[in-house]
């Protein structure tokens, strides 16, 4: 029953992160990517860097209110097809 109730909070924080906007990417003609989900892991989707740092504010406020934490340590950055320079991570 732990795990079943631990995939609804991360449900209910995925679901609180992504609904505040168009922050993903393209994936049909009205629809967008915004995360992908796998058990624990979990990969944020973002069309730009600001978008991204909103996303991750927005996640680290949703895991915090519901006790759980992001593990800085195991924490990937990927970015593909980098038209400027970001800051650096």
């Amino acid at each position: 029953m732990s795990g079943f109730l631990f995939l609804l909070v991360i449900d209910w924080i995925m679901h609180r992160t992504t609904e505040q906007g168009d922050t993903g990417i393209r994936w049909k003609m009205m629809r967008q990517l915004q995360d992908l989900d796998y058990a624990d892991d979990i990969a944020l989707i973002s069309s730009t860097w600001t978008q991204m740092q909103m996303k991750l504010e927005r996640l680290g406020r949703n895991s915090d209110g519901m006790g759980r934490k992001i593990n800085i340590d195991k924490t990937k950055v990927l970015r593909l097809n980098a038209m400027r320079q970001d800051p650096k991570i």
